[in-house]
């Protein structure tokens, strides 16, 4: 194939490098949104059709021309259906592109290719086709067919429809969306007008065909409209999927708050229509709220609570107003956000008001805690010592018959007692009535305790209560070592009822310079991972069954984490299914120091 150089060759080139690179920003830049699909196909399409009638120009023999012509047609049907789905898209007629339409849609494209690439058996699309040298270079010169006529016609009337769509679009869109439609408008209207002018022999440069030229146009068209007014970035369709189809309701004023735009939950809010509404100002629409509106419209910035209507009837909104700036910076108007938060301030008054009645038999259970526990204490005070005195024969000999009950009755009573006992103490937790008396011990008093009282309960089990001092624990802290024993107390006994074999061990250690720790582990059954959640839950146990084997009301362990965290500590645990249980509290050498250096944090000093 011979080319020749002539003066159209670098425009179209140029023009052409030029839809590529627009085509390739918008594939780097905005793919994935809406209308990139048909728009990379249509500046595609456009690049094809100028290419390849830049080397039909460039070509000398005829048959190279005829070649590329047909390769002129695969942009062309390709540029002409790409503009049109992408104004579908672009204007929001989306259900112009399920498959039932398209599909019909390309029918007469495709039938078009296909006789462009036949044409030499049939003659449909150009007839007594020649190679016209009477100008400077070679042209391709023939006489249109048949199907030439319904391939123009056909594409005139998507042409038409699109720019009937977007004219329709400009008439119903705000005025942000002008410059963009405005610049469709031109990109299509260039190589719409050249190609007239050719198909109608009035140009004048004969058998010239001057649309590839006008692309030019669209290309700085389009690019402006890109880099000017943010086309493919926000268009009017998607405004109107997400500004209509919000459910706050969203008003646009200028800066005379005049109502420029609003959506359909603002048109319901203040029950007028878009006809009445634009280009009035908020206060008309709303007279009876016009001081309110007055003071909140005269702030750029505000976020706050209005009500409108009376009594039962009101509705409480979030009103939220910003300012709107051009591209220079300059205020152009206010946004206001209306969102209806009757409903949640509905539902906030009614927990305000479970929350309040919730405290109310909070501290109600308290108090009778209180006072049914340290009334209790007496009478059982009383048994316990009888029942005692019958035990060890103080009110004389008992039979054989009558020393099993006598123990029953100082066993029940003792842990009546014990959960009397927890009962108070959670009571005065709950309160803050309980006293932590902070004073210097050594720690392995804590374990000689620990050995005293429950030692004799481990061997009486058949387990092995072991105690530990770490050489790296100072010989002398700080705290509340009667506070401590209760806690090593609850640990070990609640320990030994979930323990049937094996050992239970209480370890006392150094952390860091600053704190120590006790942990308290046994060989016992174990607790699951979802029972951890809830173990330092007050009334919480794993067994709530009537028939459960160990009895009590699940206070213990609750008790030893409000206990510990009083003295400035926490505590963790560890446990395995059928392994056993480890319980690890950190607590700080001194705790007063610690409530200082807490206190001195919070307020700065």
């Amino acid at each position: 194939m011979s080319l020749q150089y002539n003066t159209y060759v670098p425009p179209l080139a140029v023009i052409a490098v030029e839809m590529i690179v627009l085509t390739v920003f918008v594939w780097r830049r905005h793919f994935g949104r809406r209308g990139v699909i048909p728009f990379m196909a249509l500046m595609i399409g456009g690049a094809v059709w100028t290419l390849g009638y830049t080397i039909e120009l460039a070509a000398v023999e005829l048959d190279a021309k005829i070649f590329f012509t047909k390769i002129e047609y695969i942009g062309i049907v390709t540029s002409v259906v790409a503009f049109f789905l992408f104004v579908v898209e672009y204007t929001g007629r989306d259900h112009w592109l399920h498959p039932k339409y398209i599909i019909p849609l390309l029918i007469i494209p495709l039938i078009t290719i296909v006789l462009v690439w036949t044409n030499e058996a049939h003659g449909l699309m150009y007839q007594q086709i020649r190679l016209d040298t009477s100008g400077p270079f070679p042209n391709f010169d023939g006489d249109w067919g048949t199907w030439f006529w319904v391939h123009t016609a056909y594409s005139y009337t998507l042409m038409l429809l699109a720019v009937i769509f977007l004219l329709q679009s400009i008439s119903r869109s705000p005025q942000f969306y002008y410059g963009q439609t405005a610049t469709l408008l031109i990109g299509v209207f260039a190589p719409w007008v050249g190609n007239i002018i050719h198909v109608s022999r009035l140009s004048p440069f004969p058998n010239l065909d001057i649309t590839p030229f006008a692309f030019a146009i669209t290309g700085l068209a389009f690019a402006w409209s890109m880099f000017g007014y943010r086309l493919l970035d926000v268009i009017p369709a998607a405004r109107d999927a997400v500004f209509e189809g919000m459910d706050d309701a969203i008003i646009v004023l200028d800066m005379q708050d005049r109502i420029i735009d609003l959506n359909s939950t603002g048109r319901a809010l203040l029950a007028t229509s878009p006809k009445t509404a634009i280009g009035a100002p908020l206060v008309e629409i709303l007279p009876d709220q016009r001081l309110l509106l007055e003071q909140f419209l005269k702030v750029g910035q505000l976020r706050n609570e209005i009500t409108f209507g009376i009594d039962n009837a009101a509705s409480t909104f979030e009103i939220r107003i910003s300012s709107l700036f051009n591209r220079r910076g300059k205020t152009t108007g206010r946004l206001v956000v209306l969102r209806d938060i009757t409903q949640r301030k509905q539902v906030e008054r009614k927990l305000a008001e479970a929350r309040d009645q919730a405290l109310d038999a909070l501290r109600l259970k308290s108090r009778i805690l209180a006072v049914v526990s340290h009334d209790l204490r007496t009478p059982l005070g009383a048994i316990l010592g009888y029942a005692e005195m019958l035990k060890e024969g103080m009110l004389g000999p008992l039979s054989d018959a009558q020393h099993e009950p006598v123990e029953r009755i100082v066993a029940n009573t003792n842990q009546l007692t014990e959960l009397v006992s927890d009962l108070l103490d959670q009571a005065q937790l709950e309160a803050g009535k309980i006293t932590i008396h902070v004073s210097q011990f050594t720690p392995s008093k804590l374990l000689n305790t620990v050995e005293a009282t429950m030692g004799p309960k481990a061997k009486q089990k058949g387990l092995a209560l072991k105690t530990e001092m770490e050489p790296d624990m100072p010989t002398m802290v700080r705290g509340d070592i009667s506070r401590l024993n209760q806690v090593l107390t609850n640990l070990v006994g609640n320990a030994l009822k979930f323990t049937e074999e094996g050992e239970i061990k209480v370890r006392i250690f150094g952390v860091d310079d600053t704190h120590w720790g006790i942990e308290v582990s046994d060989t016992g059954s174990g607790i699951s991972p979802r029972d951890q959640e809830h173990i330092f839950d007050p009334f919480w146990q794993v067994d709530f069954s009537e028939t459960r084997e160990h009895r009590g009301v699940g206070l213990g362990l609750s008790i030893v984490q409000q206990l510990v965290q009083r003295l400035k500590g926490k505590i963790t645990v560890e446990s395995h299914l059928e392994e056993g249980t480890r319980f690890v509290i950190t607590l700080p050498l001194d705790p007063i120091k610690e409530t200082i250096d807490e206190q001195t944090t919070r307020t700065g000093y």
